[in-house]
């Protein structure tokens, strides 16, 4: 299987926190390895709010590369690494879906093979959301 690994990281803190794009990308890559997978490519939106679709020239390449059959699976740390926008995750779910391209959060247990599956990502995608708005509230007062 061809598998994209995505890294996103928006601030100097995420990266103190241990969610460095180096971090991610050799926890990634030892995760592809481990699995069989072939990597088909790296994915990497440095300094990228996850709330910004649009600006994730990355990201966007990557679901360029999942519309040509370039891609398998999609694998990504943590869900807050990959969306923090619900909106804009069930939009480019829809692609993945469109393309039978399946992803995997490493560092999580989350799926969206069932209903309950599909139900826990939207509400922790809500809560992230939530956190990144109140953030950004706060940052501006």
């Amino acid at each position: 299987m061809k598998a994209a690994l995505y890294c996103r990281v928006s601030t100097d803190q995420q990266v103190r926190d241990g969610d460095s794009i180096q971090a991610q990308l050799s926890a990634l890559r030892s995760y592809s390895e481990k699995h069989g997978y072939d990597i088909a490519g790296e994915y990497i939106d440095d300094g990228v709010s996850g709330t910004l679709l649009n600006e994730r020239d990355e990201l966007q390449h990557l679901l360029d590369d999942v519309k040509a059959g370039r891609i398998d699976i999609l694998i990504f740390t943590k869900l807050d690494r990959y969306f923090r926008n619900l909106k804009h995750y069930l939009n480019t779910q829809e692609i993945l879906d469109k393309y039978n391209v399946p992803w995997v959060s490493i560092w999580e247990n989350y799926e969206t093979k069932t209903p309950q599956g599909r139900l826990m990502v939207n509400q922790m995608l809500s809560f992230a959301q939530f956190e990144a708005e109140q953030t950004g509230q706060r940052i501006n007062q």
